[in-house]
């Protein structure tokens, strides 16, 4: 935390605290945060062409059909993820 400086009379001082624009963080939306890094690392990182198509396909469907492709998923990870820590 900065604490301002009391300038003593006869002397000017610039002010401890900190202005907006002297921020060192860009502006960066929010849903580019959410949504754009997350897209951007799939393209990268998608290796199995199969495995892409079939997700852009289900991309292309309805919610109740991307809903139970999730269920589905989740249930498969969450299995694996089970034999996994029994097998320890």
């Amino acid at each position: 935390m900065l604490i301002p400086r009391v300038a003593r009379p006869g002397r000017s001082r610039a002010s401890a605290w900190p202005t907006p624009s002297a921020s060192p963080a860009p502006r960066i939306p929010g849903d580019y945060l959410l949504e754009g890094a997350v897209e951007q690392a799939a393209r990268v990182r998608f290796e199995d062409r199969e495995l892409l198509h079939q997700f852009q396909e289900i991309e292309k469907r309805p919610e109740e059909d991307k809903a139970v492709v999730k269920r589905l998923l989740d249930a498969f990870l969450t299995k694996k993820q089970l034999q996994e820590l029994a097998a320890r």
